[in-house]
């Protein structure tokens, strides 16, 4: 049971003295909202959410409050300030800090090509083209956004095989920026590196499939209408964009692309002129958004373990969404929840209007996410309305490695995996999700230690938090909350043990 107030935002400026106020609720049936401490007021049902239309007679600091009932009569509230006619106050942030290498194992991926998708997923789809649609709350109305992936009359849109190759080779391009700190518009790799890369065996059905793909990724396009994002996006930044992801792929045995520099060839490709490689040339907008470094990374070890493509797909959206979307459940546990239309959409997958299709039909791939231990569990919420469906996903133990990793929390793992790293490498056959239960019990010590240090005297714990952040300076390390605290129980455990 829960009430949240998406429009206006915390500490939003308000330019307007008319405001719909919108708010949604899960497990609720009526919702009121009070403003300064008024009356509460009734909220009316629209567009699956509830609102209120507010006419701002004052300016400063206003403190909305919405309450929500459910048919139990049990009650919850939830409360934002938001100012009209004045600024709000400046918050001091943390500077952002860009993460300046990224781990063998994991992968630097574009964040549109990351939470859009680039093919389907699904024997549903038929046709030569797949359209998503999203309709977005703003301040002033909703903006529909569009991303439209359209397949060439000869080969189609890409499937299953064509999104774990350009998996791929986005850690080809990722491999290859770690080397040499730059990105290129061209890449070249074999068809042995490929398979490699992607984790499978190479032999010539493999090599048939990887060059069908290649000219499915290579023909299709991309239109987007207010979908694609640049990092620090400009007001002239194009809201409609038609795109490719490559310009051009050339496979072994053509023409030599102009645009790989001859002292890039090898000795047989400079004689003949016939490339011995495959040579993928990026786009320029694809090019443009990574040497902008908007990009998240991703586990991509991770993702090459799981058997299925819909599963890896699965894998990426979630592994922005719990970056960027996560909140609390009722009992105050960590968790993302994703309307099922959209979730499907971005996937993409065939929606079903049935429940026990719709939880059928994505069981087998969550249930290996679970196996591997990325996510807890998950949890369908249905109700009448199919467009208003919800999945709540809870985070496993890669899961918070993962997020520990983007965020820079690197401490606790390095010191998880200098114990463990012997025995995995000595036991092969040693499954994931019991290495990763070792990190969820020093996860707990961790938790133990830290209520010590709260029942610590003020004083004694403001020196040993600046004893910490001076630590994390001398060694290099992001300043961040989580960071200062791993430091500041390690060396109250240092103490304690002299």
């Amino acid at each position: 049971m829960k009430v949240q107030i998406e429009y206006p935002k915390q500490n939003e400026h308000l330019k307007s003295n008319r405001y719909t106020i919108k708010i949604t609720s899960i497990g609720c049936n009526n919702v009121r909202i009070a403003i300064n401490d008024e009356n509460w007021k009734q909220c009316y049902y629209f567009n699956s959410e509830w609102c209120y239309n507010w006419l701002i007679n004052k300016s400063g600091k206003h403190e909305l409050k919405a309450e929500g009932w459910n048919e139990q009569g049990k009650r919850t509230e939830t409360a934002i300030f938001v100012y009209y006619g004045i600024d709000p106050p400046k918050e001091e942030k943390p500077e952002k800090q860009e993460i300046t290498a990224v781990r063998s194992d994991f992968m630097r991926a574009e964040v549109n090509f990351l939470q859009y998708p680039i093919g389907v997923l699904d024997k549903h789809f038929k046709g030569k083209t797949f359209n998503f649609k999203e309709i977005i709350p703003q301040s002033n109305g909703v903006i529909e956004t569009s991303w439209e992936i359209l397949g060439s009359d000869k080969f189609g849109l890409p499937g299953p095989t064509a999104v774990e190759l350009d998996m791929a080779i986005t850690k080809l391009i990722s491999d290859r920026y770690e080397r040499e700190k730059k990105y290129s518009i061209w890449y070249k790799a074999s068809y042995y590196e490929l398979c490699k890369i992607a984790g499978k065996k190479y032999y010539t059905r493999e090599k048939q499939i990887i060059e069908r793909d290649l000219k499915k990724l290579c023909t299709t396009s991309y239109e987007s209408s207010f979908a694609f994002k640049a990092k620090g996006q400009s007001p002239e930044h194009p809201a409609s964009l038609i795109s490719r992801k490559y310009d051009s792929i050339i496979l072994r045995g053509e023409d030599i692309p102009s645009k790989v520099p001859k002292e890039e060839l090898s000795k047989k490709e400079r004689e003949t002129g016939k490339t011995e490689h495959v040579y993928i040339i990026l786009s320029p907008v694809y090019l443009a958004s990574l040497q902008a470094h908007y990009t998240k990374p991703v586990y991509y070890e991770f993702a090459k373990q799981l058997p299925r493509a819909v599963s890896k797909r699965i894998f990426q959206l979630l592994s922005l969404k719990f970056k960027t979307d996560m909140t609390k459940d009722p009992k105050d546990k960590d968790c993302i929840n994703y309307n099922y239309h959209e979730f499907c959409g971005r996937l993409p997958l065939k929606i079903w209007t049935v429940r026990s299709q719709a939880r059928q039909h994505l069981t087998k791939y969550l249930d290996q996410l679970i196996k591997q231990g990325y996510l807890e569990k998950y949890v369908f919420e249905f109700n009448n309305q199919p467009d208003r469906w919800f999945i709540r996903f809870y985070p496993g133990a890669f899961a918070k490695y993962e997020l520990d990793y983007c965020a820079g929390q690197l401490f606790l793992w390095d010191n998880f995996l200098s114990k463990q790293k012997q025995l995995f490498l000595e036991t092969s056959s040693a499954s994931l999700p019991d290495m990763f239960s070792q990190f969820e019990q020093d996860e707990k010590e961790q938790a133990e230690w830290k209520t010590k240090i709260d029942l610590l005297p003020n004083e004694k714990k403001e020196k040993l938090r600046q004893q910490a952040i001076e630590n994390q300076r001398a060694n290099g390390q992001v300043i961040i909350e989580t960071g200062t605290i791993i430091e500041m129980i390690n060396i109250y455990k240092q103490r304690k043990s002299t």
